[in-house]
């Protein structure tokens, strides 16, 4: 298990609680169970309210105190998570600029561009982008060689232009964006590659009505191992061609008497017959071989 989730607290805030007592459901990967406090206390800061998916293992998710008067303490606490982008390497500014298209840039040690406008989208986030009608290109990607991401994407929806509205001199609008960001760290504002505008209405309609519910914990194990296996473990496929005429021929017959059965009926057929005749004749050959042992062995005996 690396993460979970939080069913439901059972306490509220500044309550108290005794050893034993049940403070909140943690949905693992493969079953729901309580979570017991090892002594009595009070609680005094929910982090994770009801609902909360993926934490990983090790996080806080609520705050303990001893004394009921260190509950007032901690009721404007604000819990800050790790940063992991600083971790990496520094978090990049992302800032939006309201210039024609309202282009939005990226500041920052980004990774010096290498590759061309055609491939400047990786394809999760050129997919992204497009299914909602907006246009990343004016991002400038984190990936590797340059590269705009679908975090990227993720990062800059609410800012991202849309494909509608774009201008034919989108070159002109990344110059203007450029001059109006100019600073001593080197600001790279990605040239927009040539895209067809799609509007929204455009796009595809799923027909009828659908509703997402989302994946368990178990569903989500699931689709992990079985990807797992399939991408981690070696596969070999072999295949046999076999002259199913007579076999076919027979099925047509057996329709004619209105007896309808299918060629899996009759592979199955044969299968059970054939091991049947082995089965039976192994059988056989096993109780002469014994009765024969059993006359030598009274043999050497009577010696």
């Amino acid at each position: 298990m690396e993460a979970g989730n939080i069913g439901g607290w059972k306490i509220e805030e500044g309550s108290a609680f005794d050893a034993g007592d049940v403070l909140c459901e943690i949905e693992t990967d493969k079953a729901t169970v309580d979570f017991e406090a090892q002594d009595e206390g009070y609680l005094a800061k929910i982090i994770k309210p009801d609902g909360s998916q993926d934490i990983p293992v090790g996080s806080p998710v609520c705050i303990f105190v001893d004394d009921e008067d260190d509950v007032a303490k901690f009721v404007n606490y604000v819990h800050e998570e790790e940063d992991t982008a600083a971790a990496g390497g520094g978090e990049e500014e992302v800032q939006s600029l309201d210039v024609n298209t309202s282009a939005t840039i990226a500041t920052g040690d980004a990774p010096k561009r290498t590759v061309s406008d055609e491939y400047l989208l990786m394809p999760a986030a050129r997919h992204l982008s497009q299914s909602k009608g907006l246009d990343a290109t004016v991002l400038v990607g984190t990936g590797k060689g340059g590269r705009v991401t679908k975090g990227d994407v993720l990062m800059n929806l609410d800012s991202l232009p849309s494909l509608s509205t774009k201008s034919v001199g989108a070159s002109a609008t990344a110059a203007a964006v450029a001059a109006a960001v100019a600073t001593p760290a080197a600001v790279a504002v990605a040239p927009s590659p040539s895209v067809t505008a799609v509007a929204t209405s455009d796009l595809p309609q799923p027909a009828g009505t659908y509703e997402d519910i989302p994946n368990n914990n178990m569903r989500k194990v699931i689709a992990k191992r079985l990807t797992e296996s399939k991408r981690d473990v070696p596969h070999f496929y072999t295949s046999v061609e076999v002259e199913l005429d007579e076999v076919l021929a027979l099925r047509k017959k057996l329709a004619k008497s209105n007896v309808k059965v299918s060629v899996n009926d009759l592979i199955i057929k044969v299968r059970v017959c054939f091991f049947f005749d082995f089965l039976f004749h192994w059988y056989i050959s096993y109780l002469l071989w014994e009765s024969s042992l059993r006359r030598w062995l009274f043999a050497m005996s009577s010696r």
